[in-house]
């Protein structure tokens, strides 16, 4: 088909647009556009094109021309994997794609490795990484999930524990935040910066195990370890004491010197 058009003219196309206006090379642009597409229509007995402003009826002739090449290269190499459906346009193709592109942005991380297993054969980790905008490391777990597991194959984690669902992560960071388990701080210089966003400190009033213990007994359905609910404290909540604050065994022990006055005033009643 490539040697058919070089026989209308099809050679002359870049050397006779090189001195023309650009009005006048835009015009002799589309007249061989137009001129090419009726070369293949007529082949695949199709209705040329008249005229150029008719955008619908020529993308629809288009569609039609991909339609019989595509079912003539299947009779041809007599494949096994034959298109679908002969009948969707390259707007609906174009549309399918962009959705799931979509559904692969909007996905968690071991969700779009599933997801990437869908992309062809003869596409390598270059490619993955291109079209779908999507890490080295998610491209390469992809080829390797779809060559041990097959299409849409789950990921499984045997060298460790599973990765935390975006839902937990933000379960203990709100809990962290929350008052009763930390308190902000009274010095309003006590400020950290977090990509370049200013934050205030604020400090954890019981201990880390006593915070898992209520974090678990008020979420029993989340399934997370110590270590991972310690590496999830956000950065701004600290520890230790800040330095204005006394430590003496009468105020750093409050609470308990509240719960013993009580019991004894109430032993002594």
């Amino acid at each position: 088909m490539k040697n058919l058009i070089k026989k209308h003219g099809g050679g002359q196309f870049n050397s006779d647009t090189e001195n023309l206006p650009s009005s006048q090379e835009q015009r002799y642009t589309k007249e061989e556009a137009k001129r090419k597409l009726n070369i293949v229509f007529e082949l695949l007995d199709i209705p040329t094109v008249r005229d150029i402003r008719r955008l619908k009826y020529i993308r629809q002739n288009v569609d039609a021309a991909c339609s019989i090449l595509h079912t003539l290269c299947d009779m041809l190499l007599d494949t096994e994997d034959k298109s679908i459906n002969q009948h969707l346009s390259m707007k609906d193709i174009n549309a399918l794609l962009s959705g799931f592109n979509t559904l692969f942005q909007q996905s968690g991380d071991v969700e779009q490795i599933r997801l990437l297993t869908i992309s062809p054969d003869s596409w390598g980790r270059t490619m993955i990484q291109k079209w779908f905008n999507c890490s080295e490391y998610q491209a390469r777990q992809a080829l390797l999930l779809k060559k041990n597991k097959g299409f849409l194959a789950f990921p499984e984690y045997s060298n460790g524990n599973k990765p935390l669902s975006d839902s937990t992560i933000k379960l203990v960071t709100e809990f962290y935040l929350q008052d009763g388990i930390s308190r902000a701080s009274p010095r309003k210089k006590d400020v950290i910066h977090i990509n370049k966003v200013p934050v205030p400190v604020r400090f954890m009033e019981i201990t880390g195990r006593e915070a898992f213990q209520q974090f678990i007994s008020q979420n029993p359905t989340t399934n997370i370890g110590k270590s991972s609910f310690y590496a999830l404290r956000p950065r701004q909540i600290k520890f230790n004491a800040p330095l204005d604050t006394c430590l003496c065994i009468y105020h750093e022990n409050m609470h308990l010197l509240l719960k013993v006055g009580i019991k004894y005033s109430c032993v002594l009643l």
